[in-house]
């Protein structure tokens, strides 16, 4: 896809960040915001729901109950 491309450094940058980070494609199309992953681990009860909701084949007890 075009404008898609970023640099490695940029998206690495972007992984470790404290913030939101501004990243530009390669081709400078696309503009992209990024969260650090420290932004989403700060909050361990928001990252557990989010992987049990987007994981829900993991958990069978869920698909009974049709939680997800």
């Amino acid at each position: 896809m075009d404008g898609c491309d970023f640099k490695l450094a940029d998206v690495c940058g972007a992984t470790i960040a404290d913030r939101t980070v501004e990243v530009k494609s390669v081709d400078g199309r696309r503009k992209i915001t990024a969260v650090g992953g420290g932004v989403t681990m700060n909050n361990p009860t928001a990252a557990a729901i989010t992987h049990v909701l987007n994981n829900n084949k993991n958990f069978p007890l869920l698909i009974q109950l049709k939680i997800c």
